[in-house]
């Protein structure tokens, strides 16, 4: 087996699993996700739009030469070329879609939700966008960065309302990043 194919492999169960999770703490809480998947042409156009301010960040953070963005991105080339460096396009947009989904379910679709039971909608938003980014914590700068996309992405939901939204921000942002990084 290729590294590639273990790669894949490993990172479709662990972002399917994280859905899975989702799926059933939702179900536990009794909240009512088959309602927050809205497939209409709006939340789908949110969301390929919400993926534009992402991209356009992740294009000046790899232009910056602020220490801890450089260090990052030396972090990110080498799991990058570890993992991904010979995986097909349409492994590393199955691997995105995935992440997109999982992730959004858990942390979208089930923390936030139930964070908002008990606290107001901006306290709900970041505390969910930080839980997001410890979860992707492997330096500070990456902690900061995806808390802040947690958080961009959990004020998605809220406003549309819709998973969809964020779930396809997260997963053509993830795509679109990967196939970037991967090429630089």
């Amino acid at each position: 087996m290729k590294n590639c194919d273990r790669t894949i492999l490993w990172a479709l169960g662990f972002e399917l699993g994280l859905g899975g999770i989702g799926l059933i703490v939702a179900w536990l809480a009794g909240l009512p996700l088959g309602s927050k998947i809205d497939l209409s042409w709006a939340g789908l156009l949110q969301g390929v739009f919400a993926t534009l301010p992402m991209l356009g960040l992740l294009v000046v953070l790899t232009r910056s030469h602020w220490p801890p963005l450089v260090e990052l991105r030396q972090q990110v080339d080498q799991l990058l070329s570890t993992l991904f460096r010979h995986c097909r396009w349409w492994e590393l947009a199955l691997v995105a879609s995935a992440a997109g989904m999982g992730e959004e379910l858990l942390f979208r679709g089930v923390l936030q939700p139930l964070l908002l039971q008990w606290i107001q909608p901006t306290v709900a938003i970041l505390l969910a966008g930080i839980l997001f980014g410890l979860a992707h914590a492997m330096s500070a700068a990456y902690f900061v960065l995806a808390s802040l996309a947690g958080i961009y992405l959990g004020w998605l939901a809220l406003a549309s309302g819709s998973l969809v939204p964020p779930m396809l921000a997260h997963g053509l942002y993830d795509f679109l990043a990967l196939w970037y990084l991967r090429g630089r």
